[in-house]
């Protein structure tokens, strides 16, 4: 089943400066209409930009997607929970929202794939590179915006 879902998909292109955001964007990749209203109202109480405040929300509901129907979305308590997962240390749920590299990230994160020689008993390139940060290619994940996201014991102290 998830072969054939997966080759039915037809991805949204997302361009620089776009995001992917699990449980805040629709599967067309729209925004629905009170989530923007709500990080609208943020925006204007905290002064912090309007997509800032998504990403937060997605990594609360992508924590949340465990333990709490999805259907009931409580913006405020997802907000809260980002800064109580940021504040813990748990960072997988920052893996999520993420954004497709900029080309000059591309050129930055550039690695050359190398693979093992069995018959030479050794390592070679293959001509061909790899652009990952963290664990997927070609993206920027919420996670590795965030100081020290690799070291707990840091960020605890933060």
């Amino acid at each position: 089943m998830m072969r054939d879902a997966r080759a039915a998909s037809r991805p949204n292109r997302l361009l620089e400066g776009d995001w992917h955001l699990p449980y805040v964007h629709n599967l067309d990749g729209s925004t629905p209409k009170e989530d923007l209203d709500a990080a609208c109202e943020f925006d204007k109480k905290t002064g912090e930009q309007w997509i800032k405040i998504l990403r937060k929300v997605s990594v609360g509901r992508c924590a949340a997607v465990s333990y709490e129907r999805q259907e009931v979305k409580n913006f405020e308590k997802d907000v809260a929970r980002y800064s109580s997962l940021r504040g813990s240390g748990h960072m997988s749920p920052f893996e999520h929202p993420a954004r497709p590299m900029t080309l000059k990230e591309l050129d930055l994160f550039q690695q050359p794939v190398v693979i093992w020689d069995e018959e030479y008993q050794m390592w070679r390139r293959t001509g061909d590179f790899t652009h990952f940060l963290g664990n997927v290619q070609g993206w920027v994940q919420e996670r590795k915006m965030i100081l020290n996201e690799h070291d707990f014991s840091k960020i605890v102290k933060e």
